[in-house]
């Protein structure tokens, strides 16, 4: 039994073990009161309850439904299928995004809570024996604690992470909501099915520790560009004073450019020839027909715009043998970005039916900037949208958006601004 007597507690009749589980239970029944420890207030719908609503929407039945539909009715199901899955992997999302922030917070919480129940509980056993037991059990505690909050996801990382994790799903998000306004011609299920799996990829470990190193590789590659720049420009006040230094001046402007690349001029050439551009084994500087088509060909295919090849997975792309100009193809190609991203006929058809779309909003809306008066929508049929190569309707199709959407009389397209303002 306990009493208290002049101010003191007293625990009689209570093993040493016993009151190592009073100290700590009446510690634990603290914590239970910190809102902080609970992570948020209750849910009106449990996770498990939200997302069972979300695969009633979009059960098997409803895709066969997709199928089967056509019309205004085929966009409905569609669109009800994307904001279902988008709902679902938000709440999902949101549960495992607690789950990372209460990682940080309660192992050295609770490990905390330990040591400190113990100290307790070593202040009122007696026995030298035990007091050495507890004191080393602290001790071990507390080297836990210290080894967690060393650990690389403790230091600042999970923060990072999941800051980076946001602002992908955000980005893929806008993405996703913009092309809700295409019709399915132009953004059918399958597309959409697509860019939910990127959002849903976005919102891992994984998919943030990529974007955390593209970011940085950009840095990067755009600090050794200055650094190349500025080498290149630096001039000697007098070539008397310094005679033996410019050499390995130009040498060090001429090797700083290609540092990250390492790229030998044969294969320069087979770089520049699959990117449609003049084969002389010299990517040049940074404005050069080569590096403005390694921009279009990272534009293509979602990679940082830097004009510069710097990772494996770039060169490997580029790497086809034997290696193919634009003219080789036959799919009539005219710039490295037409070629990797619609690099086949399935490709080239979906352009099309992009394309198709863009004049028909344009009529719809009946725009500011007219097409030219000769300007005939009704040559582009709906043969048009199945036509497996770029030809002279196509040509035409993109001349004439690119002067409504971009102020641009180009008939080529040479990066995405073309396809995002007519999904916006």
């Amino acid at each position: 039994m306990s009493s208290i007597a002049g101010g003191k507690v007293k625990l009689a009749g209570l093993s040493a073990p016993g009151r190592c589980l009073l100290a700590f239970c009446i510690a634990s029944g603290i914590s239970g009161c910190l809102p902080s420890i609970e992570g948020g207030p209750e849910r009106l719908y449990t996770v498990q309850e939200e997302t069972a609503l979300a695969r009633r929407i979009a059960s098997p039945d409803n895709y066969e439904r997709y199928v089967n539909a056509s019309g205004s009715e085929k966009k409905q199901i569609r669109d009800q299928l994307i904001f279902a899955r988008m709902y679902a992997n938000d709440v999902l999302f949101s549960e495992y995004e607690e789950k990372l922030t209460r990682e940080r917070q309660d192992v050295p919480f609770y490990v905390q809570l330990a040591q400190t129940a113990l100290t307790t509980t070593g202040s009122l056993v007696g026995g030298a024996q035990t007091k050495a037991i507890l004191h080393a059990v602290v001790t071990g505690l507390a080297t836990t604690k210290t080894s967690y909050e060393k650990d690389i996801l403790i230091e600042k990382t999970i923060d990072v992470l999941q800051k980076q994790m946001r602002a992908q799903r955000k980005a893929i998000r806008a993405r996703l909501i913009s092309n809700l306004d295409l019709p399915v011609s132009s953004y059918p299920l399958y597309f959409a099915l697509t860019d939910l799996e990127a959002y849903y990829r976005a919102g891992t470990i994984t998919g943030a520790l990529n974007g955390v190193s593209t970011s940085v590789t950009v840095q990067l590659m755009e600090a050794e560009r200055e650094e190349a720049e500025a080498v290149k420009n630096l001039r000697l006040d007098s070539a008397e004073d310094v005679p033996q230094a410019e050499q390995p001046l130009r040498d060090i402007a001429k090797n700083a450019q290609t540092k990250a690349e390492e790229i030998s001029p044969s294969f320069a050439r087979v770089i520049q020839k699959n990117l449609c551009v003049d084969q002389d084994g010299n990517f040049g500087g940074a404005n050069s027909q080569t590096r403005n088509a390694i921009k279009m060909f990272q534009n293509a295919r979602g990679f940082p715009a830097t004009g510069q090849i710097a990772n494996s997975r770039q060169r490997n792309l580029l790497n086809t043998r034997p290696a193919k100009s634009c003219e080789d193809l036959g799919l009539g190609h005219k710039n490295a970005f037409e070629r990797y991203r619609y690099p086949s006929t399935t490709r080239i058809q979906a352009l099309h039916r992009i394309l198709l779309a863009g004049l028909i909003k344009q009529k719809q809306l009946k725009a500011q900037k007219q097409p030219p008066e000769d300007f005939d929508i009704s040559k582009f049929t709906d043969d048009f949208r199945e036509q497996t190569a770029f030809n002279s309707l196509t040509r035409e199709a993109i001349s004439t958006l690119n002067v409504l959407y971009l102020n641009d009389d180009s008939n080529e397209i040479t990066d995405k601004r073309l396809e995002l303002d007519i999904a916006n």
